[in-house]
């Protein structure tokens, strides 16, 4: 068994006797990571050790299922690691945008374009 499974036994020995619990119990009273907790949730929720019965201000309340460590003992016999965060190539594109003039139609404040051609006169 991995460490991941090692740890969800200890999350489910825990939560076990609570009507649910969500991931910041499960974390406060093992003392795992939020992160490490929260994934593995998301895994035992993934093979059916835990179900989602509520949801509270965006939290996720869960249930252990009767049958939970069973179910750890049998799938968790390899590492599972996150997948990458895929990132869309049109948000990395945008940001600063670089223009030839200062003066292009529609970038600017109103009040920098009033100042910039009063100034003109000056810079002649």
């Amino acid at each position: 068994m991995t460490q991941q499974g090692k740890n969800a036994i200890e999350i489910i020995k825990a939560v076990r006797e609570f009507e649910y619990f969500t991931t910041k119990q499960a974390q406060n009273i093992t003392g795992i990571p939020y992160s490490t907790a929260s994934y593995i949730i998301s895994l035992m929720r993934k093979f059916s050790a835990v179900s989602v019965v509520g949801k509270s201000k965006g939290t996720l309340k869960y249930k252990i299922s009767p049958d939970a460590v069973q179910i750890v003992k049998r799938e968790f016999t390899e590492v599972f690691k996150p997948e990458p965060k895929k990132i869309d190539d049109e948000i990395v594109g945008r940001g600063m945008v670089y223009v030839e003039k200062a003066n292009v139609q529609g970038m600017g404040s109103g009040f920098l374009k009033r100042m910039d051609s009063l100034l003109s006169e000056v810079r002649v």
